[in-house]
C-alpha cells in the first residue's frame, strides 16, 4: 500500500516537473524566435538603407545607369523582403504558437546564452 502512494506520489511529481520544464522550453524558445525575427528585421532594414543610398548616389547619373539602378533596386528590395519577418505581414512574428515535441522529456535543456541571461 505505502509503496503504491509512492509511486503515485513520484508520478504526480514528475508530470508536474515536465509542465514546468515544457512551459520554460516554449518561453525559451519564444525569445529565440523575437531575437531572430529582430535580427532578420535589422538586416533587411540595413538592407533598404544601403538600396536607398545606392539609388540617391545613382540619380545624377546616365539614363542607362539609371534604369540599371532601378532593375537592381528592384531585385535588391525583393531579396530585403525575403529576410523581412514583417513581410508580407506579422503573423510569423506575433504568433505565440510553440510545438513542442512529443519525445521531449525536460531533462536535456539547452544552457543558450540569450540576451535575458547575460
Amino acid at each position: 500500500m505505502k509503496n503504491e502512494e509512492d509511486r503515485r506520489e513520484r508520478i504526480a511529481e514528475e508530470a508536474l516537473r515536465l509542465e514546468r520544464a515544457k512551459r520554460e522550453e516554449i518561453h525559451r524558445r519564444l525569445r529565440h524566435r523575437l531575437v531572430k525575427n529582430t535580427k532578420r528585421w535589422e538586416q533587411s532594414q540595413r538592407l533598404r538603407s544601403f538600396i536607398q543610398a545606392t539609388c540617391d548616389a545613382n540619380a545624377n547619373t546616365s539614363e542607362q545607369t539609371q534604369q540599371q539602378t532601378a532593375l537592381w533596386a528592384v531585385w535588391a528590395t525583393s531579396q530585403a523582403n525575403l529576410l523581412d519577418p514583417l513581410h508580407p505581414d506579422t503573423s510569423s512574428v506575433t504568433s505565440l504558437a510553440v510545438t513542442i515535441e512529443s519525445w521531449f522529456n525536460g531533462y536535456v535543456m539547452r544552457a543558450e546564452k540569450d540576451w535575458w541571461s547575460e
